[in-house]
C-alpha cells in the first residue's frame, strides 16, 4: 500500500510539473494541512459491463470541502420514453473516465447507453470545479461520451453504488515560487530562436473549428484532436494537445489537414494559451472559410468577390431597398448529441448589422417575396419531399396562413403578387397541378382560395400585369404556350409561344424562351424580349438554349445564363469535363442599347439582384457538405457601361 501512495504522488508530481503558471515557474510542492490526494488518481479507470437497455437516468453534482462530486444515476429501462418499469441495476453499463490536459477535461464514455433521461432535466451541468458540459455520441458505433469542461486541474476518484458512478474531483493545489528578474534580464537581447517557443505556462495549441465533422467521422484526426468548449462555455470546437512551439503546431495543423479528404484551412489555426484557459471563440470563425472561395471567374482569371452576407443565403431586398432578406442556417444539438438544423429569417440593415425578422423555423426557404405595398412577405419553405408557401405580417412578424393547408396543396413551384399586394398566385397542387389565387381582400377566410385555372400548367413561370395572370403550358401540339386569363373568372387566352417567361417588375417587358424543332427533328432556341404595349418582339440570342434568367429591378437589364455543361453550347467539349469549376456564364442585355455581353462565370446560377443596378448577389455553398462550411452571399459588379467600367 506504501509502494501504491508513493507512486501515486510521484505520479501527481509529475503531472503538476507541465502545467506551470504563467507567472512564476515550478517549484516543490509543499504539504498542505487539510488536502490528501490517498485514493485520486489522474489515470484512466474503467469498470462496468455490456448491459441492455441502459438509461442514464440523472446527473447531479454537489460541492463539498472544496471537492466536487459528479453522480451519474443508471437505470434499465425508460419511463419517459418507452413508458417502462424502470429496474434498478446491479452493475453499471460499460465505462471509461479520462482525465484530457489542457484546457482540463474529464471524459467519461459510456459503451452501450440506449436512453438518456438526464437530458430532460439538465443538459448544461456546472457547479464548482465543473463549468460546463457537452455530449458527443458515436454515430458509427454508438458509444456516448460526457465531457466536464473543469475550471482548473484536478484529480479523481471513482466510486460504483447501487447503480450509481460517483466522480469526485479534487483540485492540485500548487505553491509557486515567483520569477526573480533582474535589471539585466530586463534589458538583455532577445534570443530570436526562441521567440516561438511558448513561455513557461504557456503552449500552443492546432485549434479546428470543424465539431460536426468530428461529430459525424468525416474528420480524421485519431487522438491528436479532442473536443471541448471555447471561453463562450457553449460552442464546442476541437483542441490539439499543448506543443512547445509554434513550428510544431504548424507541423501537426498541415499534417491534419492533408489526411482530410475536402480539407477546409480557414477552419484551422494555431493559437497560444496559458494554463487552463479557454480557447476563445468569435462568430467570424463560423464564415472563415467563405474569405478562401473564388466564386467567380473574369477572363478565366477567378476572382473573389467581396462578402456581402456572411453565412447567410440572400432572399430579396425590402421595400425600401435598405435591407436585404436572407436565410441563416442554425444547427443546435439535443438529445445524445443529436445534430438538429434549421433556416430562419434575417434582415441586414444599412450598417451591416443583422435582426431575426421571426423565430419561424423553416426546413429549407427556397425563396421569398414582399407583396408590393410592402404589407406582406411570402415565403416558400422546402420540406422534404413537400413544400408550404408562409404569408408573413411585416409589421408584426406573425403568421397570416399557411396556403400549402387551405388549398395551394404542397407541391409549390413558383409564386406572384398582383400589382396591389392583395392577391397571392402560384403555380401549384397536390396532384393536378394548375393556378390558384388567394384573395386577402375577401373577409371570409375559407372563401379566399380559389382555382383560377384548372386545365392544367407548367412549373416554374407565372406573372400579373394589367389584371391577367401569365402562365405557361407545353402541350404535343404547340410545344410552348405563354397564356393569360383573368382571375375573376374567364378562359385563358393564348399570348405568345414560349416555355418559360420573367415580367420586369415594372411589368413594361416579358423575357421569354422558346423552342421549336423542325421536320428533321433538329430543335433549336430562342431568347427574346418583348414590350408589353407595343408587342415589339426583340431578339437576345438563339446560340444556345437558356433555361435560367431575371430582370434587374430596375427593368432595364435581363440576365441569362449559358450552361456548358448541357451540351448545346460552342464550348461543349471544353465544359463537358466536369472539373469545370465555373461551367455557368452570366450574360446581361440591356434594353437602351440592344446588346449583350458576357459577365462572370459562375460554379452555380444562384444569382440574384441588388437594389444597385452594376451589382449581383451571388449565392455560394459549397459543393462537398452543400453549405455546411461555406453558405454566404458574394457581390458581383456587373458595370454600368458595355465595356465593364463601373
Amino acid at each position: 500500500m506504501r509502494k501504491y501512495i508513493l507512486a501515486l504522488t510521484l505520479a501527481i508530481i509529475m503531472l503538476i510539473s507541465l502545467f506551470a503558471c504563467s507567472k512564476g515557474k515550478d517549484a516543490d510542492i509543499l504539504d498542505a494541512p487539510n488536502i490528501s490526494y490517498e485514493g485520486f488518481t489522474g489515470d484512466t479507470v474503467s469498470g462496468g459491463a455490456p448491459l441492455e437497455k441502459a438509461n442514464l437516468r440523472s446527473i447531479s453534482l454537489e460541492e463539498a470541502d472544496g471537492d466536487t462530486r459528479i453522480t451519474l444515476d443508471f437505470c434499465m429501462g425508460s419511463a419517459i420514453y418507452k413508458g417502462e418499469n424502470e429496474m434498478e441495476l446491479r452493475t453499471l453499463p460499460d465505462y471509461k473516465i479520462t482525465l484530457l490536459g489542457e484546457p482540463f477535461r474529464l471524459k467519461v464514455e459510456i459503451g452501450n447507453l440506449d436512453y438518456t433521461d438526464y437530458l430532460h432535466k439538465d443538459t448544461k451541468l456546472g457547479k464548482g470545479a465543473v463549468c460546463g458540459s457537452f455530449t458527443v455520441s458515436s454515430e458509427e458505433t454508438g458509444a456516448y461520451a460526457l465531457y466536464f469542461q473543469l475550471s482548473s486541474e484536478a484529480v479523481y476518484k471513482a466510486e460504483e453504488n447501487s447503480g450509481k458512478l460517483s466522480i469526485t474531483l479534487r483540485p492540485v493545489i500548487k505553491n509557486m515560487i515567483p520569477e526573480e528578474t533582474s535589471k539585466e534580464d530586463e534589458y538583455a537581447a532577445i534570443d530570436v530562436t526562441n521567440a516561438e517557443k511558448a513561455a513557461a505556462g504557456e503552449a500552443y495549441y492546432v485549434l479546428a473549428n470543424a465539431f460536426d465533422m468530428y461529430r459525424s467521422g468525416e474528420l480524421k484526426c485519431g487522438d491528436d484532436m479532442a473536443p471541448t468548449l471555447a471561453s463562450d462555455l457553449n460552442t464546442i470546437m476541437l483542441i490539439s494537445r499543448g506543443l512547445v512551439s509554434k513550428e510544431e503546431a504548424e507541423r501537426l495543423m498541415q499534417k491534419l489537414l492533408a489526411e482530410q479528404e475536402n480539407p477546409v484551412s480557414a477552419q484551422w489555426s494555431v493559437i497560444k494559451l496559458k494554463n487552463g484557459e479557454l480557447p476563445h471563440y468569435s462568430k467570424d470563425m463560423e464564415f472563415q472559410a467563405a474569405y478562401e472561395i473564388m466564386p467567380y471567374s473574369i477572363n478565366s482569371t477567378p476572382q473573389k468577390g467581396n462578402i456581402a452576407i456572411p453565412g447567410g443565403l440572400f432572399l430579396s431586398v425590402t421595400p425600401d431597398k435598405s435591407s436585404c432578406l436572407y436565410s441563416y442556417r442554425v444547427k443546435e444539438y439535443g438529445d445524445g448529441g443529436s445534430l438538429f438544423e434549421y433556416e430562419k429569417l434575417m434582415i441586414m440593415g444599412p450598417d451591416g448589422t443583422s435582426k431575426d425578422f421571426s423565430n419561424h423555423e423553416f426546413e429549407q426557404i427556397a425563396s421569398a417575396s414582399y407583396s408590393p405595398d410592402g404589407r406582406k412577405l411570402a415565403v416558400l419553405e422546402m420540406a422534404g419531399e413537400s413544400a408550404h408557401l408562409y404569408v408573413f405580417d411585416v409589421d408584426s412578424h406573425d403568421l397570416i396562413t399557411d396556403l400549402s393547408a387551405v388549398g395551394f396543396g404542397d407541391t409549390i413551384s413558383t409564386y406572384c403578387w398582383d400589382s396591389m399586394g392583395g392577391r397571392l398566385f402560384s403555380i401549384s397542387g397536390s396532384s393536378d397541378i394548375s393556378v390558384h389565387q388567394y384573395d386577402f381582400n375577401v373577409p371570409t377566410e375559407n372563401k379566399r382560395h380559389t382555382d383560377v385555372d384548372k386545365k392544367g400548367c407548367d412549373e416554374g413561370s407565372i406573372g400579373f400585369v394589367d389584371g391577367e395572370v401569365y402562365f405557361c403550358e407545353i402541350t404535343m401540339e404547340n410545344q410552348g404556350m405563354i397564356y393569360r386569363i383573368k382571375p375573376e373568372g374567364g378562359l385563358r387566352r393564348e399570348f405568345i409561344k414560349g416555355d418559360r417567361f420573367r415580367i420586369s417588375a415594372d411589368g413594361r417587358y416579358m423575357a421569354y424562351t422558346q423552342s421549336t424543332g423542325d421536320a428533321a427533328g433538329e430543335q433549336s432556341a430562342v431568347f427574346a424580349v418583348k414590350d408589353m404595349q407595343s408587342g415589339e418582339v426583340k431578339r437576345i440570342t438563339g446560340d444556345f438554349s437558356v433555361y435560367s434568367f431575371f430582370w434587374s429591378l430596375d427593368g432595364t437589364r435581363v440576365y441569362y445564363f449559358e450552361n456548358k455543361l448541357s451540351g448545346d453550347s460552342d464550348e461543349t467539349a471544353e465544359a463537358s469535363d466536369e472539373t469545370n469549376e465555373y461551367p455557368y456564364t452570366l450574360w446581361v442585355y440591356e434594353l437602351s442599347t440592344g446588346v449583350s455581353r458576357e459577365v462572370a462565370d459562375l460554379t452555380s446560377m444562384s444569382v440574384m439582384p441588388s437594389a444597385r443596378n452594376d451589382m449581383l448577389y451571388i449565392c455560394y455553398t459549397d459543393r462537398e457538405t452543400l453549405g455546411s462550411v461555406v453558405r454566404s452571399t458574394y457581390e458581383l459588379f456587373t458595370g454600368n457601361t458595355l465595356n465593364g467600367e463601373s
